[in-house]
């Protein structure tokens, strides 16, 4: 017998009855269902399977999220009055804290060596300024920088985020055998392409698929008149096609009945 909850009631017992969620009808309590096998991405206690209308995978609270992620090359050659800089192309805005993480390759050991960093012309922050960053190592060295959400939009606005590196201090090169270098990596969450034109927290195509062809949250006759102008044949991008099958027909008319209100 399996009692998740701890409150003397077998788990089979508590959804044959009612006393606890069970919305994707695997007998387990919900809340016990999220850790094996159910995610839940927007952590509201429902299984994302329970909340996913296009069935991808994905809980429709976090189809409006993805990982943004970008890194410049090898920036190089870095040293005493030899800056370098990168320019990230209209980056999104942020969804969360952006964390920014910085490999090199260069005689950045001891003190007094570091690289000064400018974004957009601010100045941030001095990166490898600390005394146990290795001269010439083998390997990158690693150096981080968490900028929080609002202050990267501001600073980011609606513009290209350009990354400026000075060295201070005897930065020899060349570096074993080469030039040194520097990398910038970008991450942070950030909006997808996934519209919500209502603002009601269902993708578009979601809407769409239950009759709301003209997103104003409800199903209703003037859905219902749009559907009937578009009867028949009906080439993309058709929002009256709710199964996608380039006809507006009987099928569309039933799934905008059966989603009515």
């Amino acid at each position: 017998t399996f009692d998740c909850i701890a409150n003397c009631i077998e788990d089979a017992d508590d959804v044959a009855n009612e006393t606890r969620p069970d919305c994707n009808s695997n007998g387990i309590p919900d809340e016990c269902d999220l850790f094996n096998p159910s995610l839940d991405c927007d952590q509201n206690g429902v299984p994302d399977e329970c909340e996913d209308c296009n069935n991808n995978g994905i809980g429709d609270a976090c189809e409006f999220i993805e990982q943004f992620d970008d890194s410049s090359s090898q920036l190089s050659p870095i040293g005493l009055g030899a800056d370098v800089n990168y320019v990230f192309l209209a980056p999104p805005q942020a969804l969360g804290d952006v964390t920014i993480d910085f490999l090199a390759i260069a005689d950045l050991g001891g003190a007094f060596k570091y690289l000064n960093l400018t974004i957009n012309g601010a100045d941030y922050f001095r990166v490898f300024d600390d005394p146990n960053t290795q001269n010439c190592p083998l390997t990158p060295d690693t150096d981080q920088l968490i900028i929080p959400m609002a202050e990267f939009n501001t600073l980011l606005g609606s513009g290209d985020l350009t990354f400026d590196l000075v060295a201070d201090g005897p930065l020899p090169f060349p570096c074993n055998g080469s030039d040194p270098w520097v990398s910038i990596d970008l991450s942070y969450a950030a909006p997808a392409a996934v519209g919500d034109v209502n603002e009601n927290g269902i993708p578009d195509e979601c809407d769409y698929a239950r009759g709301d062809n003209n997103l104003d949250g409800v199903v209703d006759v003037n859905d219902l008149l749009n559907l009937l102008a578009k009867w028949g044949l009906c080439a993309a991008p058709c929002t009256e096609d709710t199964d996608l099958d380039g006809d507006v027909d009987v099928d569309d008319l039933l799934s905008l009945l059966a989603g009515w209100g």
